[in-house]
């Protein structure tokens, strides 16, 4: 499906019934392409009712998944049309869940995350690559319409005490998690009323995601509590994905 997408070089896909709003970004090279050849923006709007309860919203922003994309780290995948040729040196331990999508016809395995010493054969490279990105809200707390159902910024990490840095962190995260707080910059599991417009300017085209949800508890009107920018028109200077090994990190 991405490489159908991918056929053309902007692509919005609208989504919903998953119970939350979210936006991201896909960048998409194609073959041996230097430059970044299509970008395929989702935008996801749902519910307008029936909003997960908090038990399960919890979970779902617990998940690895979605703690990665949430914490702006996007995810990055080779892919070969045949079995991968990725070459791993005898005696390096790689996990089940990779060396099974390795063998697989076609393959897509993560780019990073690779032990040292594994490699990609020059002559093999990969028939495609893309990096997912989800979007989050950029403007500062002041402009936001619910200042205060924004996330407090976390203990700071002090590596002279790092139990204690480590204790103060965890327990702001459960707190976080447990509270009535909604987290409007990334996903949003109020419900949710998604508008969505194509600016163009100099060339530089984008697609603005406005998620509309109560501007107050209790509340009948709403407001624009969280924007998604995402840019259409393809990066040149974007670097695509490669792999990865621990050395790089």
């Amino acid at each position: 499906m991405i490489q159908r997408l991918a056929g053309y070089p902007q692509t919005v896909v609208l989504s919903g019934d998953v119970h939350f709003s979210t936006s991201m970004r896909l960048d998409f090279w194609n073959a041996q392409a230097t430059t970044q050849t299509a970008n395929v923006v989702q935008l996801t709007c749902s519910p307008c009712r029936n909003a997960w309860p908090a038990d399960i919203q919890a979970i779902l922003r617990g998940g690895r998944f979605a703690q990665q994309l949430i914490a702006g780290i996007p995810y990055e995948r080779l892919a070969w049309k045949e079995k991968a040729p990725i070459v791993v040196p005898q005696g390096t331990a790689i996990t089940p869940g990779r060396r099974t999508r390795m063998r697989r016809a076609p393959s897509l395995l993560p780019a990073q995350g690779w032990p040292a010493g594994v490699s990609v054969p020059e002559d093999k490279p990969p028939d495609w690559r893309w990096r997912l990105t989800m979007l989050s809200d950029g403007r500062p707390r002041d402009q936001f319409p619910r200042p205060e159902q924004l996330a407090p910024p976390l203990p700071r990490f002090t590596p002279a005490s790092r139990t204690d840095s480590y204790g103060r962190i965890a327990a702001a995260h459960a707190e976080l998690a447990l509270s009535d707080r909604e987290l409007l910059r990334t996903s949003v599991f109020l419900s949710t009323v998604g508008i969505v417009r194509i600016e163009d300017a100099a060339g530089l085209r984008t697609v603005v995601h406005e998620l509309w949800s109560i501007d107050s508890p209790g509340s009948v009107q709403g407001a624009p509590a969280t924007i998604h920018r995402a840019r259409l028109s393809p990066d040149p200077g974007a670097e695509r994905p490669r792999l990865k090994v621990e050395a790089d990190a």
